[in-house]
């Protein structure tokens, strides 16, 4: 690596990262470095020197095809925590990136199958729970069968809060189990952050 790439990396890393939110900065980068990843579709392209000056600016995209709002409003945070868990380190400063949600039906058949595990995890949860580990899981099963289907999948974490409950209840019991979920719950407000929030060992 020449010592202008290792100064631009260092720079990059330091930089916070900006938005795009102007139409003709997504058409320039449509034109632009296609990169397909297993859930979205990466664009990158570098910016002329006339013009914004070394910042990464990142875009969110995401069609009608992945959903309802809720279902791409969740997908952009998804997106969102990707680029910020990522780009700071790999991103280039200079460099535009745009990156667009694959409807579901697009994804590999291994992914799929993935998006399928907290269920599978959940029940399997139901069968190894204690005896007072059930009783307190009640109310989570009542919601996951009357109320989900009605209010949707608008949880800002994965697993969503009723599948994370029942793997707490399931691997530390009823009482740090129901611990963890009422810590988890107090969190899931739009000041609570987002992502992936896997229940502790």
């Amino acid at each position: 690596m020449t010592k202008e790439a290792a100064r631009i990396d260092v720079v990059a890393a330091l930089l916070p990262l900006e938005r795009l939110r102007k139409r003709p900065d997504f058409l320039r980068a449509a034109r632009a470095r296609r990169v397909p990843c297993p859930a979205f579709l990466l664009q990158a392209r570098e910016r002329a020197p006339d013009e914004a000056a070394q910042a990464i600016r990142v875009g969110f995209t995401c069609s009608k095809k992945v959903g309802n709002a809720v279902a791409r409003n969740r997908a952009k945070r998804r997106l969102r925590e990707i680029a910020r868990l990522t780009l700071p380190d790999h991103g280039r400063a200079g460099w535009d990136y745009v990156l667009i949600e694959s409807p579901r039906r697009d994804r590999p058949a291994r992914l799929r199958r993935h998006a399928g595990r907290p269920a599978a995890r959940a029940a399997q949860a139901a069968r190894r729970m204690s005896p007072l580990a059930h009783i307190v899981a009640l109310p989570v099963r009542a919601y996951r069968l009357l109320l989900s289907p009605w209010v949707g999948h608008g949880c800002r974490f994965h697993p969503t809060c009723s599948a994370y409950a029942l793997e707490a209840l399931e691997k530390h019991g009823a009482f740090r189990g129901g611990w963890l979920t009422l810590r988890r719950l107090a969190r899931c407000h739009p000041w609570g952050g987002s992502g992936i929030d896997n229940v502790p060992d």
